[in-house]
């Protein structure tokens, strides 16, 4: 409902008006009544009404100045003047104050109502717009972070042409006018690593704060944005008011360090970030973006938990260097299964190469480098990491410096590959004997209606993923597709040589529902059990 206050000298007015209103039909709480102006304001700031019914001569502050007091400090207020035919001048003037309409006396019921229920519809339909204006202004709200993250990746792919979105980026709250811009990318580091035992299902969950801390320090800051970008990464522009590179760094340091610092300090979580250079014009976020990923790339050898800064990696001035794809070819392809003296014969044949191109050290360490990331992207992909090789992390960047000469690191590089190469022979050994395990529990506990991957990585004491690796490569199938295959064919031969029935037998190799059971036995044989019993000659 909405609030009345009637406003005029006479108490033989005040109480007509008051006592003849039904007021509770037309939607309105009658909320009090003043003598004059003065004690009328003062009633106006604790009642705070929808609408008040003003007469135009009163003592100590008439309707007019009350009227203009009360649109300038309560303008959403509905005030209606009461005045006479020899007023009119007087209401004439409230009209243009802004008073929203008035009623002549003598004032009958019948008018007054009239006027109270259009002022009321008009309330109703300015309440409406409001709610509606609050709808479309939270579907916003809500829709503005999708809208800015689609946009943002847009702008570091190379996809959008800034100068024809400069009002996009003022509605998605884009700072385009800074000074200098960067990108950043950022990665939290082995989950296994990590004080508190994330479960896999916890990862989306753990990112999604990473991606709230980052915002809520770079809004408090005021210096950049930060969002998922398509490949499920979380990146961070930076906007900048100065023009000093140095300073716009130390900022941009600043910042990631905080992020870093929170993450360690609630989740135990280490992370690594890769920075891009800076740019003067936010149409070059794509190339520092793409600094930012080759930086973070150098996590590979640097280790976890680092701030990786492309400027610190960059090629020396000077002609480029590169030793032939068909060698880093055949390097990749010998990491996947080839012996150690194959790893140590294409090495030995990089570093020829590199000697007789008669290139300087420091070109040398790069393209070593270069190779080394090559590398370990390659065991990463056939799941192993450095972590579980060398009991200290390895500093490559650092090893590789301190080396004075081509031969050094050419020892360096043969020693650290040996030692790999040999632990993918005996991890290779290791996984056979896991795999021989496996099948010898499937076969004595197929008929276990519990036994599941999930519960075989237990026994093992593997982690899903390697489990799941090393099972596909040994076995060329997936392990359920292997226990279903063994069910089916025990199922097989219990039709063929026992009279068990149906429900028995899905029961006997591990199947609790016998309508679940037949289904796959028919989708493996294309038979049902009873159809498979009738052929190979047993009794239903």
């Amino acid at each position: 409902m909405y609030k009345i206050v009637i406003v005029d000298d006479e108490e033989i007015v005040r109480e007509g008006i008051r006592d003849n209103v039904e007021w509770a039909a037309l939607g309105l709480e009658f909320a009090g009544e003043a003598e004059d102006g003065l004690q009328a304001y003062e009633l106006v700031k604790k009642q705070n009404p929808d609408i008040l019914l003003v007469d135009i001569c009163m003592p100590h502050m008439d309707g007019l100045e009350f009227s203009r007091l009360v649109k300038d400090t309560h303008p959403d207020c509905k005030v209606i003047i009461v005045t006479g035919y020899d007023e009119f001048d007087y209401a004439q003037q409230a009209i243009r104050l802004g008073v929203d309409d008035y009623i002549l006396k003598p004032i009958t019921c019948a008018e007054l109502t009239e006027l109270l229920e259009k002022v009321v519809k008009e309330l109703d339909w300015k309440k409406m717009q409001q709610r509606e204006v609050r709808h479309l202004k939270e579907q916003l709200d809500e829709s503005l972070p999708l809208l800015r993250e689609k946009t943002l990746n847009k702008l570091i792919n190379g996809e959008l042409n800034p100068d024809n979105h400069r009002e996009k980026f003022d509605i998605l709250q884009i700072n385009a006018q800074a000074k200098l811009f960067a990108a950043a990318l950022i990665d939290i580091d082995n989950f296994s690593e990590a004080e508190v035992d994330f479960r896999q299902d916890e990862m989306d969950l753990i990112q999604f704060a990473l991606l709230n801390v980052a915002n809520e320090i770079m809004h408090e800051k005021k210096n950049g944005i930060a969002f998922k970008t398509g490949q499920d990464e979380i990146a961070l522009i930076f906007y900048l008011e100065t023009t000093n590179r140095e300073t716009g760094l130390e900022i941009i340091n600043s910042i990631l360090s905080i992020i870093r610092r929170v993450m360690v300090d609630n989740l135990k979580l280490t992370m690594s970030i890769g920075i891009g250079d800076l740019y003067p014009d936010i149409c070059d976020l794509d190339k520092s973006y793409n600094e930012a990923r080759r930086a973070l790339d150098y996590r590979f050898f640097l280790g976890n938990d680092a701030i990786i800064n492309i400027k610190e990696i960059r090629q020396p001035e000077g002609v480029r260097y590169r030793y032939p794809k068909d060698l880093e070819k055949k390097l990749i392809s010998s990491l996947k299964g080839s012996s150690k003296e194959e790893v140590i014969g294409i090495l030995n044949e990089i570093f020829t190469h590199m000697k007789n191109s008669s290139i300087n050290i420091d070109i040398c360490r790069n393209t070593v480098i270069e190779m080394l990331i090559v590398m370990l992207k390659a065991f990463a992909e056939i799941g192993i990491q450095m972590d579980e090789i060398f009991e200290e992390r390895i500093n490559i960047l650092k090893e590789i410096n301190q080396f004075k000469t081509l031969k050094e690191i050419e020892e360096w590089v043969k020693h650290l590959y040996l030692k790999i190469a040999s632990y993918i022979e005996d991890r290779a050994s290791s996984t056979k004997m896991h795999i021989l395990k496996v099948i010898e529990y499937i076969e004595n506990n197929f008929g276990d209606k519990d036994l599941s991957f999930r519960a075989m990585c237990d026994i093992m004491h593997l982690s899903p993923s390697y489990f799941s690796l090393i099972f596909k490569k040994e076995m060329g199938e997936t392990f359920i597709e292997y226990l279903t295959r063994v069910r089916m064919e025990k199922a097989k031969e219990l039709l063929k040589n026992s009279s068990l029935r149906t429900y028995e037998i899905a029961d006997r190799v591990g199947y609790s529902d016998p309508h679940y059971f037949s289904s796959i036995f028919k989708k493996i044989t294309n038979m049902s059990p009873t159809e498979y019993k009738e052929k190979v000659g047993g009794k239903a």
